[in-house]
Protein backbone atom coordinates (compact mmCIF):
# COMPACT_ATOMS: atom_id res chain seq x y z
CA UNK A 1 0.00 0.00 0.00
CA UNK A 2 2.97 2.28 0.83
CA UNK A 3 4.53 1.40 -2.16
CA UNK A 4 1.45 2.27 -4.63
CA UNK A 5 0.80 5.60 -2.70
CA UNK A 6 5.02 6.48 -3.36
CA UNK A 7 4.29 5.83 -6.90
CA UNK A 8 1.13 7.56 -7.37
CA UNK A 9 2.69 10.72 -5.89
CA UNK A 10 5.80 10.19 -7.85
CA UNK A 11 3.74 10.09 -10.65
CA UNK A 12 2.08 13.48 -10.08
CA UNK A 13 5.24 15.22 -9.06
CA UNK A 14 6.23 13.99 -12.65
CA UNK A 15 3.00 15.52 -14.27
CA UNK A 16 3.50 18.81 -12.44
CA UNK A 17 7.35 18.92 -13.33
CA UNK A 18 6.13 18.51 -16.83
CA UNK A 19 3.66 21.27 -16.99
CA UNK A 20 5.66 23.70 -14.98
CA UNK A 21 8.05 22.98 -17.72
CA UNK A 22 6.03 23.86 -20.56
CA UNK A 23 4.42 26.75 -18.41
CA UNK A 24 7.91 28.15 -18.49
CA UNK A 25 8.73 27.53 -22.18
CA UNK A 26 5.40 28.92 -23.23
CA UNK A 27 6.38 32.13 -20.87
CA UNK A 28 9.86 32.13 -22.50
CA UNK A 29 8.04 32.47 -25.98
CA UNK A 30 6.05 35.20 -25.20
CA UNK A 31 8.61 37.36 -23.31
CA UNK A 32 11.25 36.23 -26.53
CA UNK A 33 7.96 37.15 -29.15
CA UNK A 34 7.92 40.54 -27.58
CA UNK A 35 11.39 41.55 -26.95
CA UNK A 36 12.60 40.33 -30.69
CA UNK A 37 9.59 40.80 -33.68
CA UNK A 38 9.46 44.46 -33.41
CA UNK A 39 13.28 44.50 -34.01
CA UNK A 40 12.54 42.18 -36.88
CA UNK A 41 10.47 44.85 -38.83
CA UNK A 42 12.60 48.08 -37.89
CA UNK A 43 14.21 48.10 -41.25
CA UNK A 44 11.40 47.52 -43.96
CA UNK A 45 9.36 50.07 -41.23
CA UNK A 46 12.45 52.49 -41.82
CA UNK A 47 12.09 51.60 -45.25
CA UNK A 48 8.39 52.27 -46.01
CA UNK A 49 8.32 55.34 -43.93
CA UNK A 50 11.39 56.45 -46.52
CA UNK A 51 9.35 55.42 -49.76
CA UNK A 52 6.14 57.53 -48.25
CA UNK A 53 8.46 61.05 -47.03
CA UNK A 54 10.59 60.84 -49.88
CA UNK A 55 13.17 61.41 -47.10
CA UNK A 56 15.97 59.34 -44.84
CA UNK A 57 13.66 57.82 -41.89
CA UNK A 58 15.55 56.82 -38.63
CA UNK A 59 14.36 54.53 -36.13
CA UNK A 60 16.69 54.25 -32.65
CA UNK A 61 13.95 51.42 -30.97
CA UNK A 62 10.93 49.53 -31.45
CA UNK A 63 9.01 48.09 -29.03
CA UNK A 64 5.48 46.49 -28.00
CA UNK A 65 3.73 48.10 -25.40
CA UNK A 66 0.15 48.34 -23.68
CA UNK A 67 -1.49 51.31 -23.29
CA UNK A 68 -5.26 51.14 -23.01
CA UNK A 69 -5.56 47.52 -22.67
CA UNK A 70 -4.34 47.16 -26.74
CA UNK A 71 -1.00 46.36 -27.70
CA UNK A 72 0.58 48.53 -29.73
CA UNK A 73 3.75 49.29 -31.29
CA UNK A 74 5.81 52.02 -30.07
CA UNK A 75 8.61 53.66 -32.14
CA UNK A 76 11.13 56.18 -30.40
CA UNK A 77 13.22 58.52 -31.81
CA UNK A 78 12.05 58.96 -34.86
CA UNK A 79 14.18 61.42 -37.48
CA UNK A 80 13.38 62.49 -40.53
CA UNK A 81 16.34 64.07 -42.59
CA UNK A 82 17.89 64.18 -45.86
CA UNK A 83 21.81 63.40 -46.96
CA UNK A 84 24.14 66.24 -45.59
CA UNK A 85 21.48 68.16 -44.17
CA UNK A 86 20.50 68.78 -39.91
CA UNK A 87 17.22 66.46 -39.22
CA UNK A 88 13.82 68.68 -40.20
CA UNK A 89 11.96 66.53 -38.16
CA UNK A 90 11.75 64.24 -34.85
CA UNK A 91 9.49 62.32 -32.57
CA UNK A 92 10.45 61.30 -29.19
CA UNK A 93 7.68 58.34 -29.01
CA UNK A 94 4.68 57.42 -31.95
CA UNK A 95 2.61 54.50 -30.43
CA UNK A 96 0.55 52.67 -33.68
CA UNK A 97 -1.94 50.07 -33.14
CA UNK A 98 -1.93 48.37 -35.97
CA UNK A 99 -2.42 44.83 -37.05
CA UNK A 100 0.65 43.31 -36.70
CA UNK A 101 0.28 40.21 -39.08
CA UNK A 102 -0.26 42.57 -41.47
CA UNK A 103 2.57 45.21 -40.54
CA UNK A 104 5.16 42.10 -40.98
CA UNK A 105 3.78 40.66 -44.22
CA UNK A 106 3.77 44.72 -45.56
CA UNK A 107 0.26 44.95 -45.97
CA UNK A 108 -1.14 48.67 -46.07
CA UNK A 109 -3.27 48.44 -42.87
CA UNK A 110 -5.49 51.22 -41.41
CA UNK A 111 -4.46 52.37 -37.95
CA UNK A 112 -4.24 55.18 -35.27
CA UNK A 113 -1.02 57.16 -34.43
CA UNK A 114 -0.09 58.65 -31.37
CA UNK A 115 2.44 61.44 -31.39
CA UNK A 116 3.73 62.40 -28.36
CA UNK A 117 6.20 65.20 -29.36
CA UNK A 118 6.84 66.40 -32.55
CA UNK A 119 9.47 68.47 -33.16
CA UNK A 120 10.12 70.66 -36.58
CA UNK A 121 13.21 72.56 -37.33
CA UNK A 122 11.54 75.22 -39.52
CA UNK A 123 15.45 76.79 -39.86
CA UNK A 124 16.18 74.59 -43.06
CA UNK A 125 13.18 74.50 -44.88
CA UNK A 126 14.12 75.72 -48.18
CA UNK A 127 16.64 72.60 -48.55
CA UNK A 128 14.59 70.53 -47.89
CA UNK A 129 11.58 71.74 -50.40
CA UNK A 130 14.24 71.73 -53.12
CA UNK A 131 15.40 68.11 -52.88
CA UNK A 132 12.17 66.41 -51.49
CA UNK A 133 10.99 63.79 -53.85
CA UNK A 134 7.14 64.53 -54.79
CA UNK A 135 7.09 61.76 -57.36
CA UNK A 136 7.98 59.14 -54.37
CA UNK A 137 5.77 61.16 -51.90
CA UNK A 138 2.62 61.44 -54.54
CA UNK A 139 3.06 58.11 -56.09
CA UNK A 140 0.45 55.50 -55.49
CA UNK A 141 2.85 53.68 -52.44
CA UNK A 142 2.58 56.70 -50.78
CA UNK A 143 -0.76 57.71 -51.22
CA UNK A 144 -2.01 54.23 -49.65
CA UNK A 145 -0.10 54.98 -46.84
CA UNK A 146 -1.84 58.03 -46.13
CA UNK A 147 -5.17 56.77 -47.15
CA UNK A 148 -4.73 53.90 -44.75
CA UNK A 149 -4.68 56.57 -41.45
CA UNK A 150 -7.56 56.20 -40.23
CA UNK A 151 -6.27 59.18 -37.38
CA UNK A 152 -3.34 61.00 -36.26
CA UNK A 153 -3.15 63.01 -33.28
CA UNK A 154 -0.19 64.70 -31.88
CA UNK A 155 -0.22 65.68 -28.10
CA UNK A 156 2.52 68.53 -28.98
CA UNK A 157 4.32 70.59 -32.28
CA UNK A 158 7.23 72.56 -31.62
CA UNK A 159 8.31 74.96 -34.32
CA UNK A 160 12.03 75.81 -33.75
CA UNK A 161 14.00 77.91 -36.08
CA UNK A 162 14.18 81.51 -35.77
CA UNK A 163 11.38 81.61 -34.12
CA UNK A 164 10.00 78.95 -31.54
CA UNK A 165 6.50 78.20 -32.06
CA UNK A 166 4.26 75.81 -29.88
CA UNK A 167 0.91 74.33 -30.89
CA UNK A 168 -1.82 72.61 -28.89
CA UNK A 169 -2.71 69.36 -29.80
CA UNK A 170 -3.73 68.27 -33.34
CA UNK A 171 -5.94 65.83 -34.42
CA UNK A 172 -6.36 64.60 -38.29
CA UNK A 173 -9.30 61.91 -38.37
CA UNK A 174 -10.19 60.56 -41.55
CA UNK A 175 -13.05 58.36 -42.65
CA UNK A 176 -14.92 57.29 -46.20
CA UNK A 177 -15.24 61.04 -47.69
CA UNK A 178 -13.58 63.58 -45.87
CA UNK A 179 -10.20 63.94 -43.68
CA UNK A 180 -10.44 66.24 -40.75
CA UNK A 181 -7.90 68.66 -38.74
CA UNK A 182 -8.62 70.03 -35.76
CA UNK A 183 -6.75 71.70 -32.78
CA UNK A 184 -8.19 72.55 -29.55
CA UNK A 185 -8.50 76.35 -28.17
CA UNK A 186 -5.74 77.49 -29.34
CA UNK A 187 -5.27 80.07 -32.32
CA UNK A 188 -1.57 79.07 -34.13
CA UNK A 189 -0.17 82.77 -33.67
CA UNK A 190 -0.62 85.68 -31.34
CA UNK A 191 0.06 88.17 -33.01
CA UNK A 192 -1.61 89.61 -36.02
CA UNK A 193 1.17 89.35 -38.34
CA UNK A 194 2.19 85.16 -39.39
CA UNK A 195 6.29 84.73 -38.41
CA UNK A 196 8.23 83.52 -41.08
CA UNK A 197 9.00 79.91 -41.18
CA UNK A 198 11.63 79.18 -43.72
Amino acid sequence: MLKKTLLRSFNVLKISTWLATFIALALLVVVAFFILFPQTIKGSIEDRLSQVTGLSVGIDKISLEFQDNELVLAVRNVEISAKGLEPIASIDVLRWDANLIALYRGIEIPGHIDVNELLIDTSSIDEYVSIINTDSVLSSLGLSGLLALKSLSINRTKLIGDQSVELAPIEITRDKQKVSLSMRDQSIFSSPQVPKLG
